[in-house]
């Protein structure tokens, strides 16, 4: 596809919102091309227009966040993107009412050689402790039964949660930068953690009572972490998160009918910090955690 060049300099200026010291340049140009759909010929338009980038071990290298955000802005076939369907699946998939419950393994990978660690599952899920764990088995196992039965979501409330839609488009931030709802107030752009912070604090200028959690968003195959915005009706804790639902419905087929962006994500989600997004500690660095699920039919056993 051949962009022009407003649309490619729309796209680094927001790049560039990101304070330099923030990034990390680690990607080359193979990686940008088969993990996010930069090929060489668009990369090189980018940076000639400003792209930040930089020398690694003589190879002109990349920050994940701006790739991750340039195959969303352009539409790139980012893996991230192809994942995303499966998103929309999942979705669509509840709504029809034919499954009961997800089956979730978190499994270790990576390593850079090494066979073990130890690690924990924040949150309360498990037991807490530390444990020795080698790679490619499970250190969390769960099953979440999918909860139907939402309150109706008042009017009010509807209006806060579509405002943000309004005036804020989904981007990748730097945890640097996941402080408060400032970036998005100043730039209209935000990722999960950060639109999370902000209904919260529109939800709570409209009295209604309301907090960040985080955890996991159920979805299969992978499901993943994820920040929302938590809001009481009557006595329950009920789980928003439009900013998602609106960047779902743009890159797949997940229509409005079938999840309404003012629709509780509750059936998907697994509630498990006070919105923190990390969910295992790991005691070695090059290993990550990938949660394996499955959506189990009311009448699978």
């Amino acid at each position: 596809m051949a962009w022009d060049e407003s649309t490619l300099a729309a796209m680094v200026k927001r790049t560039q919102l990101i304070d330099r010291r923030f990034k990390t340049f680690t990607v080359n140009a193979i990686q940008a091309g088969s993990v996010y759909g930069l090929d060489n010929e668009l990369a090189e338009r980018l940076v000639r227009l400003g792209l930040p980038c930089a020398l690694n071990n003589d190879e002109l290298c990349f920050d994940e966040y701006d790739l991750h955000n340039i195959a969303l802005f352009l539409r790139l076939p980012s893996i991230y993107r192809q994942a995303m369907q499966t998103w929309a699946n999942t979705l669509d998939a509840v709504s029809s009412g034919r499954y009961g419950t997800f089956k979730v393994d978190g499994l270790l990978l990576g390593g850079a050689g090494r066979l073990e660690t130890q690690a924990r599952v924040l949150g309360g899920v498990g037991d807490g402790r530390e444990h020795a764990i080698a790679i490619g088995k499970s250190l969390l196992s769960v099953e979440v039964a999918i909860e139907f039965n939402w309150p109706e979501t008042p009017v009010e409330l509807q209006e806060v949660l579509l405002s943000l839609v309004e005036t804020t488009d989904f981007c990748f931030l730097p945890e640097e930068v996941q402080t408060g709802s400032g970036f998005a107030r100043s730039h209209g752009l935000a990722d999960c953690v950060v639109g999370a912070s902000w209904l919260m604090e529109e939800c709570r200028k409209r009295d209604f009572e309301a907090r960040t959690r985080g955890g996991l968003f159920l979805a299969e195959p992978l499901s993943f972490p994820h920040s929302w915005v938590e809001v009481r009706i009557g006595d329950r804790w009920v789980p928003y998160d439009p900013l998602l639902l609106r960047l779902i419905a743009e890159h797949t087929s997940l229509t409005a009918e079938s999840w309404p962006l003012a629709r509780s994500v509750g059936p998907v989600t697994l509630s498990m910090t006070d919105g923190s997004t990390k969910l295992v500690e790991v005691a070695d660095e090059g290993f990550s955690v990938s949660y394996v699920t499955r959506l189990l039919r009311r009448e699978d056993p």
